[in-house]
């Protein structure tokens, strides 16, 4: 995410290499972004790597998704009070609409004598509790669970 303390860059080191065909930084005008591209992938810069400033656009990929209202999140809230298990979630929200056996990934770095670690969550997502948001569910190995609401994305079908 940008450092919002840094100021905008005006170097224009971004610009001129997004012209180079050749460069591996690319501008998105459709989202209004520079990305690095490397192969199939590419990854959004939020910073100058000349400069260091902050990029010198402002993202569009925000108009991609709703913005729930404080009464939506609260609806859903109350949706899930008090359940705190797997076997409850599926009993009061029924079935999900996607459930990845490993949705999630958490990495903690080195610690000590300990090894870096990476833990993967079952995840559960429920797309039509509302026209606003999808609840994620993190499901952790005691089944216990996690909600998460997340804005509904409203971008053009892909």
């Amino acid at each position: 995410m940008p450092n919002k303390d840094l100021p905008i860059c005006d170097c224009e080191s971004l610009w001129q290499c997004a012209k180079d065909p050749e460069n591996p930084i690319q501008f998105d005008e459709e989202m209004n972004e520079f990305h690095l591209v490397y192969g199939k992938s590419k990854m959004m810069i939020y910073h100058c790597h000349f400069c260091g400033g902050r990029v010198p656009v402002k993202s569009k990929r925000s108009s991609l998704f709703s913005q729930p209202t404080h009464g939506e999140r609260e609806k859903l809230m109350k949706l899930v009070e008090g359940i705190s298990t797997l076997e409850d979630t599926l009993k009061v929200l029924g079935d999900p609409d996607e459930d990845f056996p490993t949705g999630e990934a958490h990495t903690t770095p080195p610690d000590g004598d300990e090894p870096e670690k990476t833990v993967f969550f079952r995840t559960l997502r429920y797309k039509g509790l509302s026209n606003m948001a999808d609840m994620r569910v993190r499901v952790y190995p005691t089944d216990k669970v996690q909600f998460i609401i997340e804005s509904k994305y409203i971008g053009p079908k892909k």
